[in-house]
């Protein structure tokens, strides 16, 4: 039975296909929908995953287009999304991870914390086993972020091929994520293969300014 309203079932014969849609037209009339919690007291998945946030806005780099993509990846696995925004003192208490999956009802979490992370709370994560992705964060395993180390080559490659040499980097981005020192690494290789000394842009504006005087 479960089989047949789920779709599962291979039905062959006439009389089998015959018994199948009468089955579930039957479970449409009486408003049969699966249930949620009992599918996952026997797989033991929730099909659902969490994105866990923090409360301070600048911890978290969550795009619309990251989000879209979150959503559309939920859809096409047919799972859930479920969004928590906690604060430090719940992640890094011993109590809020396990307690954490079981309210939100969720197989893994997506982890948008990309800066100031507690060491505590990696380690519980760690302990518990969590399922974890982490987004926009360098971790040793297990997470998602973009190549600003080849940003900042490339960058500077472009600048190079449109016949500039004073190449200046200025730094404007949190100094607290690992995306700002990469850019600036990426800049300072690709000065290095051109054989030019790399230079920050405020060095470059005042040996401008001194050669003006």
């Amino acid at each position: 039975m479960a089989r047949i309203l789920s779709g599962n079932a291979k039905e062959v014969w006439p009389s089998m296909i015959e018994r199948a849609e009468t089955v579930r037209r039957i479970a449409r009339e009486k408003g049969y929908r699966p249930h949620a919690a009992a599918r996952a007291t026997v797989t033991g998945k929730f099909h659902t995953l969490g994105l866990l946030l923090s409360v301070e806005h600048n911890r978290n780099v969550l795009s619309q287009n990251l989000l879209d993509g979150v959503f559309e990846a939920c859809h096409e696995h047919d799972h859930h999304l479920t969004i928590a925004r906690l604060p430090d003192h719940r992640l890094t208490s011993p109590a809020s991870v396990p307690k954490l999956l079981r309210e939100l009802n969720c197989d893994g979490l997506l982890i948008d914390y990309c800066s100031r992370i507690p060491g505590s709370m990696l380690d519980l994560l760690k302990e518990y086993s969590v399922p974890s992705v982490w987004i926009n964060s360098k971790q040793l395993a297990d997470c998602v972020h973009p190549d600003d180390f080849a940003a900042g080559y490339h960058a500077t490659v472009a600048l190079f091929e449109k016949g500039h040499r004073e190449i200046g980097y200025l730094d404007m981005g949190p100094h607290w994520h690992y995306s700002n020192l990469d850019r600036h690494l990426g800049y300072q290789a690709a000065m290095r293969d051109f054989g030019l000394r790399p230079r920050s842009f405020y060095e470059l504006v005042t040996g401008r300014e001194r050669l003006q005087h």
